[in-house]
C-alpha cells in the first residue's frame, strides 16, 4: 500500500483506536434509583448517592443485597466542586462494583444517623442489570 492509501485510512484507524480506548474508560453511574442501570460483565459501574459525612449520617450497603458474583471494588467520598475546602459542605458517596457474570439485582442502601444502635432513616434501592 502506498502512502496515499495509508493517509486515507489514517482517520478511520484513529477513530477505531480512540473508540477502543474510550470504551475501556467509560464509567457507568447510577444516580437515580428509579432508572435501572445496565452494565456489562467484567466492567465497573458506580452508584452515586448524595451525602454529607460531616453531619454524622452515613450510607451503608446492605450486604444481603450483594450477590456473590458482584464485587464491591471500592467506596469513596467525593466533595462537591463548589464545596471543596468548606467545612460541613456536602458531596457524594460513590460505590463501585464489578460483576463476574450476568446478574439482575436490586442493591439496597440505608442511611443511618450518628446515634449508636440507630435505625436507618432513609433507604435507596438501585436495580442493576448486568449483561
Amino acid at each position: 500500500m502506498n502512502t496515499k492509501g495509508i493517509a486515507r485510512l489514517l482517520p478511520s484507524i484513529m477513530v477505531l483506536i480512540l473508540g477502543a480506548s474510550l470504551s475501556a474508560c467509560v464509567t457507568l453511574l447510577a444516580t437515580n434509583p428509579e432508572i435501572p442501570l445496565r452494565a456489562r460483565v467484567g466492567r465497573e459501574f458506580s452508584i452515586v448517592i448524595p451525602s454529607n459525612p460531616s453531619t454524622g449520617y452515613r450510607w451503608v450497603l446492605v450486604e444481603a443485597s450483594l450477590p456473590d458474583n458482584l464485587a464491591n471494588t471500592g467506596t469513596r467520598y467525593v466533595p462537591d466542586n463548589a464545596a471543596v475546602g468548606l467545612a460541613g459542605a456536602g458531596g457524594k458517596s460513590v460505590w463501585t462494583f464489578r460483576a463476574a457474570t450476568v446478574v439482575d439485582v436490586v442493591l439496597r442502601f440505608e442511611q443511618y444517623p450518628p446515634a449508636a444502635n440507630a435505625e436507618p432513616v432513609a433507604t435507596l434501592e438501585f436495580r442493576v442489570i448486568v449483561e
